[in-house]
């Protein structure tokens, strides 16, 4: 599924971000049942990630980029061994060609960009967090909500990484 930031219906295809819940959403919208289509969709067990967390995919985990008959995307391999993949998702402004991109919404805005808000992007060379429109139409991967207060994101690491 491809949707907007903060787009709980997941069904907006407007590129006017008046169009979206709200033109200045929370620093941090992950569990918020207003904004993040995670806990929306699935309910409270599930959030969008932070953009902490994926930092913490990018700086503590092993990546391996798969090529197989089953997909393409990053085998991601926890210190505790315990591995997710990501498959690649990004379809080109044609619609009809499908490109060796991953693209994951964070429930972070971006502070780099008024209109912006993080997300995880890969391809078979390189991977990193970046800042980027909020209309674009973007997948996500839920994480699990444990309940715990999620800290708040200091300014700083709500900005665009350089690559890795």
């Amino acid at each position: 599924m491809l949707c907007g930031w903060a787009d709980i219906t997941g069904g907006k295809g407007s590129e006017d971000i008046n169009d979206y819940p709200s033109a200045n959403p929370p620093l941090n919208i992950c569990g918020n049942s207003s904004y993040d289509i995670a806990y929306s969709k699935w309910g409270k067990e599930w959030r969008l990630p932070t953009v902490r967390e994926f930092r913490e995919l990018l700086n503590k985990c092993e990546w391996h980029w798969i090529d197989s008959n089953d997909g393409k995307g990053y085998k991601i391999i926890g210190p505790n061994g315990n591995s997710i993949f990501l498959p690649t998702n990004y379809i080109s402004y044609n619609a009809t060609d499908t490109l060796d991109y991953g693209v994951y919404w964070s429930g972070t805005l971006c502070q780099d960009q008024k209109q912006g808000a993080m997300y995880l992007y890969f391809c078979p060379v390189s991977y990193h967090v970046r800042g980027g429109r909020r209309t674009e139409k973007y997948s996500f991967r839920p994480v699990v909500n444990d309940g715990a207060e999620i800290e708040s994101i200091p300014e700083e690491e709500a900005s665009e990484d350089e690559l890795i």
